[in-house]
């Protein structure tokens, strides 16, 4: 039976529009589902999929320009099917409008919206013959929110910070179609034998950018089906992350505390870098977020790992003054990867960055009590904002100072995403006098 891969798409993003979970996750359980299908089935999902949640203010500017009903007045159903129809149209050459169109209107029959097929066609129509008039690009041109489909008040705060063509380089980035940055596993294979494992299986492998341990990969299909992955010959990590854990300087045989690990990333390197003769203590606040932890502690085969399900505001007097390092990869608003998280755009709020620095802080307060004199603690946020990153880091460095417990910065690094070649990441090193 042949596999309908918009179907498959229109069940993705309705979910999607109904409940809380992140698109990339709903994405990545739907792939499972289909991973022995032809690698062509899952790139266009892969791409219909992401493509509308991605452009989604962009596609719904355009239904509000060419519906004769109101936007509000639009089934929940039917607006995904016409956003469908719109990205195909506007954004995929490899499909001709005619089909885009005949497909949506193919689609809403087998819904049972069989009433409103002159309406969808209609609208679809209207789109295409605006391809060449001009009327929503000239619209995105004049309008940032409009054309990199980011709520206005994003776009003005993001201008504000960094200026208007380094915010707009940011906004852009979103659309890159990014190579997958992966960490070799130093305690099971070297990068030389994975280049050569991948390279016959037809990767695309690069170096990486800025560490010596990371690859960076394309032209695949289903990663976990990748020869080496399954063996733990190496992990999904982006290469800020990893350059945060180099920065530390861990040493053999050192005790690390790693207090927000899911899904495990930074503690994974720790624990290679620290040898069987350390230990990594890895927590996070529920049993779903430990059992990602096990599974690539697991798979990367790490003896020296310890997971605890425990919310790293805790107080935990018997670790007091013992830890060489401890890692306080802090909740944030996530801007530095709206390319991988693609509605996190969506889900941040005016006052996320005051709220989400408010528990950063707490946490560094709480991640600076375990670290020994003379011991380093690790900031680290996969946002942009100063007010979650540099400035956060002064706040937490003047109350230490201030309760007698003072901390010197010994490194500090802000990544921009579409400047530099990674994720838009923050990290901060920090001493403990």
């Amino acid at each position: 039976m042949k596999i309908n891969e918009r179907e498959i798409c229109y069940d993705i993003l309705n979910q999607w529009s109904l409940d809380e979970t992140l698109f990339s996750d709903i994405l990545e359980t739907s792939l499972r589902k289909v991973q022995f299908e032809e690698k062509s089935v899952r790139a266009f999902v892969t791409r219909l999929s992401t493509g509308v949640v991605e452009r989604k203010i962009t596609l719904d500017r355009a239904i509000r320009l060419f519906s004769t009903t109101k936007f509000e007045k639009i089934k929940p159903e039917v607006l995904t099917i016409l956003r469908m129809g719109i990205y195909q149209i506007l954004f995929m050459d490899s499909v001709p409008d005619r089909a885009a169109i005949f497909e949506s209107v193919e689609l809403a029959k087998a819904h049972h919206f069989n009433g409103l097929a002159g309406f969808m066609n209609a609208v679809l129509r209207a789109v295409s013959r605006d391809v060449q008039e001009g009327q929503l690009a000239k619209l995105c041109e004049e309008n940032p929110s409009v054309k990199y489909s980011v709520p206005k008040w994003l776009v003005d705060l993001l201008v504000e910070t960094f200026g208007k063509d380094l915010a707009f380089t940011i906004l852009e980035d979103q659309f890159v179609n990014h190579a997958t940055s992966i960490r070799v596993n130093r305690s099971r294979s070297t990068v030389e034998e994975v280049k050569e494992i991948l390279n016959a299986r037809g990767v695309k492998v690069e170096e990486g950018s800025y560490s010596k341990q990371a690859l960076k990969i394309s032209q695949y299909d289903f990663i976990r089906r990748l020869s080496g992955f399954a063996e733990g010959f190496f992990t999904v990590q982006d290469e800020s992350s990893m350059m945060a854990v180099e920065a530390i300087g861990i040493q053999p045989g050192d005790l690390v505390f790693d207090l927000c690990a899911a899904p495990g990333g930074k503690t994974t390197y720790a624990a290679e870098l620290t040898g069987p003769e350390g230990r990594v203590i890895s927590r996070d606040v529920s049993k779903d977020k430990t059992d990602l932890i096990r599974e690539n502690v697991e798979r990367l085969i790490l003896p020296n790992v310890v997971m605890e399900e425990r919310s790293a505001l805790d107080p935990d007097t018997e670790n007091y003054d013992k830890a060489d390092v401890v890692i306080c990869d802090v909740p944030c608003s996530g801007l530095g990867v709206m390319s991988r998280k693609t509605d996190i755009k969506y889900h941040v709020k005016k006052d996320s960055a005051k709220v989400l620095s408010q528990q950063g802080l707490e946490i560094l307060k709480k991640g600076a009590s375990l670290v020994k004199k003379g011991g380093k603690l690790l900031f680290s946020t996969c946002t942009i904002l100063p007010e979650e990153n540099q400035e956060n880091r002064e706040r937490f460095m003047n109350w230490a100072n201030e309760i007698g417990m003072p901390f010197e910065l010994v490194d500090e690094k802000q990544y921009i995403q579409g400047r530099d070649n990674c994720d838009g990441f923050y990290y901060a090193v920090m001493r403990k006098l």
